[in-house]
């Protein structure tokens, strides 16, 4: 099952699908997923390291070279909501805006061109 969230955050756009079943023939036995994953597409030349941020805790994601796509998975065992932190290489840096997240979500997350001229994006 499907649930599509389109939401422009923090030069980011971002989406939200389901998580799969198990092909155990059991309709009620689900794949047990305490992870989401975040496929990051990075638009801007410079390379940008990622952190999610949930209930106060600020975990690294990893780090998406300039002009390139990587997908990171991040442990994820309840629903909390979740911010992208952004630190380009050049010494710019953003958070997303909060979006609900559930175990098997997946996330896709565009870094723009030119960050700084992001109005979505929450300035620290």
């Amino acid at each position: 099952m499907t649930r599509p969230l389109t939401l422009i955050a923090a030069c980011a756009s971002l989406g939200l699908a389901g998580c799969a079943s198990s092909g155990s023939g059991d309709p009620f036995a689900g794949e047990a997923t305490e992870s989401i994953e975040v496929e990051v597409v990075n638009l801007n030349f410079n390379d940008a390291t990622l952190y999610a941020l949930r209930m106060g805790q600020r975990i690294r994601m990893g780090v998406v070279t300039g002009a390139r796509t990587e997908t990171f998975t991040v442990r994820w065992a309840t629903s909390f909501p979740l911010r992208i932190e952004i630190r380009l290489l050049g010494g710019e840096r953003c958070v997303t805006d909060e979006i609900p997240v559930d175990p098997g979500d997946r996330i896709y997350l565009e870094i723009p061109q030119n960050l700084s001229r992001s109005g979505a994006c929450i300035r620290r």
